[in-house]
């Protein structure tokens, strides 16, 4: 555990460079910009309603601009060959970086959603109803949305070099939710086209949302789907970053 301990603290520093800040406080602005304009034309919010306002859009670009180049950047700049010249194995890097990434992402996450509660709490005339039940459970499901898309965001960043891997893992995500409503539209009576739509992406925490605004009950089923993705990306990572060549970046 040393050597994570070490090698985070490493990282963490690293990683928080001028433009990363900067972008922390566009994101942590953008954030509190909406749920000051939701504030500003209604009497009473609920904190589900302002979490998942606030917490959707932010989350976007968290991921989209902390994530960008995670390992491929690191192989492009021979950072990671300096690193290994250590006492560092490829797992502990990478989880490392996960771990780094995730811990900013949530970090400007939870102050986004922190400045507009106790603004409408002390401040404003706005009232927020803190319906705790659903407001956890957003919080949860959606902050285990964002680890999995840093997830599969790293292990597609083992197969490609520089910053590209962030847009690639939305180009994927649009691309199959489009297949998705194709093959729903088109072919629901087909029963093993509906199966395979479920595995074109790992979308198990956002149907677990779903449900339960729908009041369906408790989407045992949605969470162990998303939680299954997270294991199988974690997995898939581990052995990407083993296939890389140093030298010569992604294969």
């Amino acid at each position: 555990m040393k050597i994570y301990s070490i090698l985070f603290k490493a990282e963490f520093k690293r990683f928080w460079t001028p433009a990363k800040i900067i972008t922390a406080f566009g994101i942590i602005a953008v954030g509190s910009f909406v749920a000051f304009g939701m504030g500003s034309v209604r009497q009473q919010l609920t904190a589900s309603s302002l979490l998942e306002m606030c917490y959707g859009i932010v989350s976007f670009f968290a991921i989209l601009l902390f994530s960008a180049g995670i390992v491929g950047e690191d192989v492009k700049s021979g950072w990671l060959r300096t690193l290994l010249i250590r006492p560092v194995s490829r797992e502990h890097y990478v989880v490392t970086k996960m771990l780094v990434v995730i811990t900013a992402a949530m970090g400007t996450l939870f102050i986004t959603i922190l400045l507009p509660v106790v603004y409408f709490t002390m401040v404003a005339e706005t009232k927020i109803v803190f319906d705790g039940a659903a407001t956890i459970s957003f919080f949860l499901l959606k902050s285990s949305e964002v680890i999995l898309f840093i997830i599969i965001a790293t292990f597609i960043s083992c197969w490609i070099s520089g910053a590209f891997n962030a847009l690639a893992l939305y180009i994927w995500f649009g691309a199959s939710q489009m297949i998705e409503m194709f093959i729903t539209q088109k072919y629901w009576e087909v029963s093993w086209l509906m199966v395979l739509k479920d595995f074109l992406s790992p979308s198990g925490f956002q149907d677990a949302m779903n449900s339960m605004k729908m009041g369906s009950g408790f989407p045992a089923a949605e969470i162990l789907w998303g939680a299954a993705s997270v294991a199988l990306f974690t997995a898939l990572t581990v052995v990407s970053i083993n296939r890389i060549q140093i030298d010569n970046g992604s294969e």
